[in-house]
């Protein structure tokens, strides 16, 4: 009589595999002197080819942030290396080299090839759709559900432009109503040009803002005219209230294509309002006009920045 399984039976079988495979990534993590985060990324890049961070990211389940430090060690030990993507120039994807391949052919192997080798044709056919259809079931369960998964609209204003609506956005998943993140950070380097930033620190921002650390924190005004996205606020929470400000404004954008329009104005009052606390920015003394925008709105400038680089620049 064939056996039937209760739900019993197959949470205990998924704990028997993820058990398993724990075991093999502690040995591979003890033979190779990498941890687990860094053997990862690394035979996710072997398994896919360059990635940027935010394909890298998503593949491999680590925020932006962490896997910033992941990759930042791994450059190090030339296991990885940074290159300018051939699909779009402002862009960087992260590769393996051959020394990481090297280092991962040096480890002993998971077991779990070969397990699945072992397996017919026809029980693949049956148990690769399957292991696909929980997965997703696990990842869409109500529990993982944010009420931040859905964007706030917060305000509208008539324009020069025509009627524009503003967006609060507290998830990656509410920005998806109306970019990618890699999106919005190729969106914010072209409307702060001269001033942007390198694509991986914008990218950086966006996921300390809305990536869903617990150790960090803040929120994105969007300003958009049908899908289109025209401006962008990124704040950030310092954490450090009664020391500095605990709101950084990071980065203000508005397409260069619709620029004096007000818009820019509107989006900075409005992440002021949905702030509720003190506020800095940085501002290159150069950027004349932006300092101009700031002290109309109520910016005061009593500090004088000053950094000390261990390098130089």
């Amino acid at each position: 009589m064939e056996k039937t399984y209760t739900e019993t039976d197959i949470l205990g079988s998924i704990r028997k595999i993820n058990h398993a495979i724990a075991k093999r990534s502690k040995l591979a993590v003890s033979k190779s002197g990498l941890t687990l985060p860094q053997l990862s990324v690394m035979q996710e890049l072997l398994r896919k080819g360059p990635m940027t961070a935010s394909e890298l990211s998503n593949s491999v389940s680590i925020s932006i942030s962490t896997l910033t430090g992941v990759v930042s060690r791994l450059e190090a030990k030339k296991m990885v290396k940074k290159n300018q993507s051939k699909r779009d120039r402002r862009s960087v994807v992260i590769a393996i080299t051959k020394k990481g391949e090297e280092k991962l052919d040096c480890l002993p192997p998971s077991g779990l090839e070969d397990a699945l080798e072992s397996l017919g044709s026809w029980d693949k056919e049956i148990f690769g759709p399957m292991v696909s259809k929980l997965a997703s079931a696990l990842e869409t369960d109500g529990l993982a559900k944010n009420e931040d998964d859905d964007p706030m609209l917060v305000g509208t204003f008539d324009g020069d432009c025509g009627k524009v609506e503003i967006y609060r956005v507290d998830s990656l998943g509410s920005l998806e109503f109306f970019t990618t993140a890699d999106g919005l950070a190729r969106f914010i380097m072209d409307a702060l040009h001269p001033y942007e930033d390198t694509f991986e620190d914008t990218l950086r921002g966006i996921d300390d803002a809305i990536g869903g650390d617990p150790r960090k924190g803040g929120f994105i005004v969007l300003a958009v005219q049908g899908k289109q996205v025209l401006g962008a606020v990124v704040m950030l929470e310092t954490r450090m209230q009664g020391y500095i400000p605990d709101k950084c404004l990071l980065f203000v954008g508005v397409d260069q294509n619709n620029r004096s329009h007000g818009i820019g104005r509107k989006l900075i009052e409005t992440a002021v309002k949905e702030s509720r606390g003190d506020i800095y920015l940085h501002v290159e003394y150069a950027n004349k006009g932006a300092q101009r925008l700031y002290e109309r709105i109520g910016f005061v400038n009593r500090y004088a920045e000053m950094r000390y680089y261990r390098h130089s620049k």
